[in-house]
């Protein structure tokens, strides 16, 4: 059963309520670490941590719009941003029952290049969190799942060698 940590009434009025609420998040252990009374050093470890992990959690990676209906022929624009302050920045597209397959990806910002089905779509990079990626003019074969994603760095792409007995 959860039971929190709460401030001994001993220790003086302090500015706890935040931290106390941050730490729970972090787990109990570290509420525990953190509170007491002799709380100093460990008190400003504690903040830190509480202050990365809350940046961690704000950083996010949205596309917009979330679904879309056109008409064959129609110029489309999907939206991709990012707050991570990534460097790279990906399109892919999942067509149904299968793998994903990347459309285009941008290794800076100006920077972008062609992924393995790159025809009838376009993409720019103007700043470091938007990565915005156009479909030309809608054709039925580009229904699909389109995803944006993001890293600070990248892998090396592999293939896959399949060897079959004959």
């Amino acid at each position: 059963m959860f039971r929190p940590v709460l401030p001994d009434p001993a220790w003086g009025p302090r500015p706890l309520s935040y931290i106390v609420l941050c730490l729970l998040g972090a787990g109990l252990k570290a509420a525990r670490f953190c509170i007491g009374p002799k709380m100093g050093t460990k008190l400003f470890l504690c903040v830190a941590c509480c202050l990365l992990w809350a940046g961690h959690l704000e950083a996010e990676i949205t596309q917009s719009p979330r679904h879309i209906i056109t008409e064959t022929g129609e110029k489309v624009t999907l939206r991709c941003h990012q707050t991570y302050n990534y460097e790279y920045m990906y399109w892919y597209r999942q067509d149904p029952g299968q793998g994903l397959q990347l459309i285009h990806y941008s290794y800076t910002v100006g920077n972008t290049a062609k992924g393995d089905v790159s025809d009838g779509y376009s993409v720019s990079r103007s700043n470091k969190t938007d990565f915005p990626l156009t479909l030309e003019s809608a054709t039925r074969s580009q229904t699909a799942v389109y995803f944006c994603a993001t890293s600070d760095n990248t892998v090396l792409q592999g293939h896959l060698l399949s060897a079959h007995k004959v």
